[in-house]
């Protein structure tokens, strides 16, 4: 599958119009609907927009390497939350990791 398919197949599965994107971009009304292929800085421009990977688009939903990996992934985008704390642990040295884990530990035992 080419990129162009597998954007379309992305935007089917999270509902997302290509009109928009188009739009949203600037592009030509329906040129990423008639389009059979995407040049490459195309790919790049939407998979910033879309946030994912270009991989994505070029090797398609098998770019993660298990189903888990991509439900993360996919929870971390769509949550606002999650993908500030994801991004705040990047930046983190791992004992303030170990030390917000522990917090968080905390409060879920004490909400149940």
């Amino acid at each position: 599958m080419g990129a162009m398919e597998n954007l379309k197949k992305y935007c089917e599965e999270h509902r997302i119009p290509l009109s928009r994107i188009e739009r949203d971009l600037g592009y030509s009304n329906s040129s990423l609907v008639k389009a059979k292929s995407l040049k490459d800085d195309r790919i790049v421009e939407i998979c910033e927009y879309l946030g994912i990977p270009t991989d994505y688009l070029l090797k398609g939903a098998g770019y993660y390497e298990n189903d888990e990996t991509a439900k993360i992934a996919q929870d971390i985008f769509e949550n606002r939350e999650l993908k500030a704390l994801f991004d705040l642990a990047s930046d983190s040295t791992p004992e303030d990791i170990e030390a917000a884990y522990s917090v968080l530990l905390a409060l879920n035992k004490k909400g149940k």
